[in-house]
């Protein structure tokens, strides 16, 4: 949860310092900008180490693994200053998800070390516009299947370093 506690400090503090020197219009900058400068963060920091000291550089650290909030903030910016961009029209969505899902795989496939946490990024992000951007949405949000799925993976997104113990690994 500290990564999200030092979100909600950061970013507030950098949009206000932005809003000051970017026009609102183009605030999109600052978080495409993140976006973009986290892979290389990463492979500054995790060049010339081992396997084994990779993911406590990267997975603790708020500088090394916060690409989804960086996608969580473009994917703000765009609905509310350009909402007209959320219309879906037809072929649009499901191309816009398809591209998504062809850059996650190839970021994941490129370097997974590096890329690991913003291909799941814009795998996600893809994932979330292909939704909201789809008429459906508001039925499916509101089923009780939604909520039963949006109730277990929290409940997995806090305790998965305890499920994950009793996975078998599949390589010895």
């Amino acid at each position: 949860l500290s990564t999200e506690e030092q979100f909600y400090v950061l970013v507030p503090t950098l949009l206000y310092l932005g809003s000051r020197l970017i026009p609102p219009r183009k605030l999109i900058l600052l978080p495409i900008l993140w976006l973009v400068v986290l892979p290389w963060v990463r492979w500054f920091i995790v060049r010339g180490t081992t396997p084994a000291q990779v993911s406590d550089l990267i997975y603790l650290r708020f500088h090394t693994h916060s690409d989804g909030l960086a996608v969580g903030l473009i994917i703000a910016w765009i609905t509310v200053m350009r909402p007209d961009m959320m219309k879906s029209k037809v072929g649009s969505n499901a191309f816009l998800l398809i591209t998504g899902l062809g850059i996650a795989v190839f970021l994941r496939h490129f370097n997974q070390v590096v890329f690991r946490f913003s291909s799941l990024a814009v795998l996600y992000g893809s994932i979330t516009i292909f939704l909201l951007r789809t008429k459906t949405l508001p039925s499916l949000v509101h089923s009780q299947a939604f909520y039963v799925i949006s109730r277990l993976s929290y409940g997995m997104y806090l305790n998965h370093f305890f499920v994950v113990e009793y996975i078998p690994r599949l390589t010895p």
